[in-house]
């Protein structure tokens, strides 16, 4: 396409990135010595919230059934997918909803973080 330019960008490094100013959280998680996009918007609404109204696990609860939460989804490809596994899980091991709680602690699950895009 004319007009429109691409560009690559490492999130890894600690280069200037888009942020929102009136946000408190970072736009991204240092995970060891590299930074790591936030993961866990399962719902698309442009925050990671695991308490409260519209959360991101009970997103992950209704895909697998609210009255079978040991069900899985398997092979798929879906936004409540948050550890990208090709499974969504709401109980058991390697399960979805503990992503979205890792993003915050166990401490502190009432704190949600916000996307810091331009849109």
């Amino acid at each position: 396409m004319t007009g429109c330019s691409n560009a690559s960008v490492d999130f890894t490094t600690s280069a200037p990135i888009y942020t929102i100013p009136y946000l408190s959280n970072a736009p991204r998680k240092m995970v060891g010595a590299e930074y790591m996009m936030w993961s866990g918007d399962a719902n698309n609404n442009k925050n990671v919230k695991y308490n409260g109204l519209s959360t991101d696990k009970d997103q992950i609860l209704q895909a697998v059934g609210a009255s079978t939460p040991n069900n899985s989804l398997s092979p798929v490809y879906r936004m409540e997918d948050v550890n990208m596994d090709a499974k969504v899980r709401y109980n058991n091991a390697n399960n979805d909803r503990m992503v979205i709680l890792e993003n915050f602690g166990v401490s502190s699950p009432n704190t949600i973080i916000n996307q810091h895009t331009p849109n």
